[in-house]
């Protein structure tokens, strides 16, 4: 009676599995010692299009065709542990993007186990917002350039009264700031589509010289508030990407920086090398950021103190595009601060191979 009770629910308890695994939304492949396919389940035959085909006891490569998923599951079995890519897969029906994750199994028949998250309705609508975006900024640019050219040509060749004055002053302030939103909001597009990067070529370069470009650009904002920034750049660390991009990005931490900091106060940046990673910091003594506002500051258009954001003539959008740059980059940003003692911005890139040449 025993053996027939745990033959029972040892049944049940296969049997409920199978029923989740056929209906996981996400797809699921076990792959053998000599990497064929011991089970795989209705999601994953929709992303790697081959329903009605027999899929069992064939090599994964054949179903796939993806050189990009071998070298996943070679890569999770030399190391022994998880391996992660976001790939894509060319069929006859069209394309289909998965976030894919291979598991070593060390116990049991199966050697491996595939889990594919479909991404491909996701990316696609991303896509459309980045269109959407890029094509409205487009349009709304001919538009306000023709009101900020008629608001200076109102205020410099018209004498007008003084009420007209302000209020051609306030058109004119008005124009450039949505001007400037909508150039903020095109460099998001574009960086949006992390193939960018890698179409336009990337160059090797001295991190310490994006820094140095964005001390310079910023330097007179700096004197009129009488702030002194100090320049930590000695290092040699060198990333690979894109020069513009990088410096527009520590460019809009130390503009920020200047923004929030007292007047009289010390800005300091800095260039260095942490294992692989090649760092760059800003640090202000401003007044801080109140721990609720420091997860969503790289957000779009967020704002900690929304009144004196707007005040200083932001967009919105400069932290937004920090972020980006260093995800193209294959880096990432981060912040630190205490409130009344100032923030600590950084961003982190993978360091290239070796040492660039003092300049």
């Amino acid at each position: 009676r025993l053996h027939v009770a745990l033959a029972l629910r040892l049944d049940s308890a296969l049997n409920e599995l199978r029923a989740i695994i056929e209906t996981a939304p996400v797809g699921i492949v076990s792959l053998d010692q000599l990497g064929r396919i011991a089970t795989i389940n209705p999601a994953a035959e929709r992303i790697l299009d081959c329903g009605g085909r027999q899929a069992t006891g064939r090599l994964l490569i054949e179903l796939a065709r993806s050189p990009e998923l071998d070298a996943l599951v070679e890569t999770a079995r030399e190391a022994g542990r998880r391996a992660d890519a976001e790939l894509t897969f060319q069929s006859a029906s069209g394309s289909r993007t998965a976030r894919c994750a291979l598991v070593p199994i060390t116990s049991g028949s199966a050697a491996s186990l595939l889990v594919m998250e479909d991404l491909t309705e996701l990316r696609r609508l991303e896509a459309m917002r980045t269109d959407f975006v890029a094509n409205v900024s487009h349009e709304l640019r001919t538009p306000i350039t023709t009101i900020r050219g008629y608001a200076e040509t109102l205020s410099d060749g018209f004498e007008l009264e003084p009420a007209a004055e302000r209020f051609i002053d306030v058109i004119h302030r008005s124009s450039i700031r949505l001007g400037a939103i909508i150039d903020d909001l095109l460099l998001l597009s574009s960086l949006e589509d992390h193939d960018a990067l890698r179409r336009n070529g990337t160059t090797r370069f001295a991190l310490r010289a994006a820094a140095a470009d964005a001390v310079e650009h910023h330097a007179v904002a700096a004197r009129a508030k009488l702030i002194d920034v100090e320049s930590h750049l000695d290092s040699d660390a060198a990333i690979m990407g894109d020069l513009s991009l990088v410096s527009h990005a520590v460019g809009n931490l130390l503009s920020n920086a200047i923004k929030y900091s007292p007047e009289k106060t010390t800005i300091s940046i800095r260039v260095r090398r942490e294992g692989p990673e090649a760092v760059v910091e800003v640090a202000d003594q401003g007044p801080g950021i109140p721990e609720q506002h420091r997860d969503r500051l790289f957000e779009r258009f967020y704002r900690a103190d929304k009144a004196r954001s707007r005040d200083s003539g932001g967009t919105g959008l400069g932290l937004s595009i920090v972020k980006h740059v260093a995800l193209v980059h294959r880096g990432h940003a981060e912040v630190e601060s205490t409130v009344g003692a100032g923030s600590t911005f950084r961003l982190r890139f993978p360091a290239a191979d070796a040492a660039v040449a003092p300049a």
